[in-house]
């Protein structure tokens, strides 16, 4: 059996188109059943903010989880002081 290992690291600018496209694909992939094509349009259209995504990974404890260097998840917390 392959046990692939799942590296965590901070995200980076530079990690934003993979994300983008991470995103796109669980919205569709994973979504596909319990939203309509419209509706994932809609939310897949967040991608567009990108001062939104660039501030997130620069001011939140965001964090990439790839395997052989592919990203294959993400998350942040933001900090409410």
């Amino acid at each position: 059996m392959i046990i692939d290992i799942i590296k965590i690291r901070e995200a980076k600018i530079d990690d934003l188109k993979e994300l983008h496209n991470l995103y796109q694909r669980t919205i569709d992939n994973t979504c596909k059943k319990d939203y309509s094509a419209k509706q994932r349009k809609v939310w897949k259209s967040g991608i567009r903010d990108k001062k939104r995504w660039t501030e997130a990974i620069q001011n939140h404890y965001f964090l990439i989880a790839e395997i052989e260097r592919t990203i294959v998840g993400f998350g942040s917390l933001k900090n409410d002081e």
